[in-house]
């Protein structure tokens, strides 16, 4: 069960990952999970190149305007979001996809 949290904040958890980390209500999936210096694959951070797309499992998210070339309509019935631009309305769980880029950045690294 995902639980609101205290704070102005919800529950972010990487599926396969460490613990829920807290988001504040107005922060970005991935600026919160690289403030708890977590590895997840980003690279322009403007919704634009599609390298932080990732699947929302469970929960809910907005998004803030984004390139539909990172993102298709298509691509986000299916249930998949950019961390970079999402923002999330509750606790949340989301999966990273495979990426063949060698030109993602990992927080850490």
């Amino acid at each position: 069960m995902l639980i609101m949290v205290s704070k102005g904040g919800f529950r972010v958890k990487l599926f396969g990952g460490p613990a829920p980390i807290l988001v504040h209500s107005k922060e970005f999936i991935l600026a919160a999970l690289l403030r708890r210096n977590i590895k997840f694959p980003y690279a322009c951070q403007n919704g634009v190149c599609g390298t932080c797309k990732c699947q929302l499992v469970a929960g809910e998210v907005v998004l803030d305007s984004y390139s539909e070339s990172a993102l298709t309509a298509y691509e986000y019935e299916q249930g998949l979001i950019l961390a970079c631009r999402a923002r999330v309305l509750s606790d949340v769980i989301i999966g990273k996809l495979e990426l063949d880029s060698d030109s993602a950045h990992r927080a850490g690294d």
